[in-house]
């Protein structure tokens, strides 16, 4: 078994990349990094960027993880700081993260019907930053439920890397993910 490093980039558009399943794929793109392997029973799966890659030819890598998804996968910044006057807006990337989330834990738990995931078995990790979002919308009980920052608890566990170390700034605000 071999690990190759290559950038996500090069593993989605090079014609030339034809991945092998006995091999391990290691990305070294700033905040993606990881390993994925080649899954040749997967034909359908979306790429995400975060922990499905679909390649030139049509194979689906799969990033080897354990835990909690990482936003930074799907290419969020975390770069809204207060001194920062062109911070990236996040919500496309972080809703990305919670979609592909949610439909990791659905089809790998079929049967976990209105189970919370909890930090032990899995959710959405954000490492320290300043996240710039809008509206994030999370599907709860087969409907669509809005992310609120106070009240109520949504069945999706998001954690950060602790209080003033990961923040949402949202219409000039700061929440605080604890």
């Amino acid at each position: 078994m071999a690990t190759i490093n290559y950038s996500i980039s090069f593993l989605r558009n090079d014609t030339s990349f034809v991945p092998l399943t006995s091999d391990l794929y290691y990305t070294t793109d700033i905040g993606q990094e990881g390993f994925w392997r080649y899954d040749l029973g997967d034909s359908i799966s979306s790429d995400n960027t975060g922990i499905i890659i679909v390649t030139y030819n049509g194979s689906r890598l799969k990033r080897i993880f354990d835990g909690l998804i990482n936003v930074k996968w799907f290419g969020a910044k975390g770069d809204a700081f207060p001194d920062n006057l062109t911070p990236t807006n996040d919500t496309a990337c972080i809703q990305n993260a919670i979609d592909s989330m949610q439909r990791y834990y659905s089809s790998a738990y079929p049967n976990a019907v209105n189970q919370t995931v909890s930090e032990s078995s899995g959710g959405l990790f954000f490492p320290a930053g300043f996240y710039l979002i809008d509206t994030i919308s999370i599907k709860a009980d087969n409907s669509s439920a809005q992310l609120k920052w106070k009240g109520e608890t949504l069945r999706v566990n998001l954690v950060g890397s602790g209080m003033l170390s990961t923040l949402f700034v949202g219409n000039s605000s700061y929440f605080q993910l604890m």
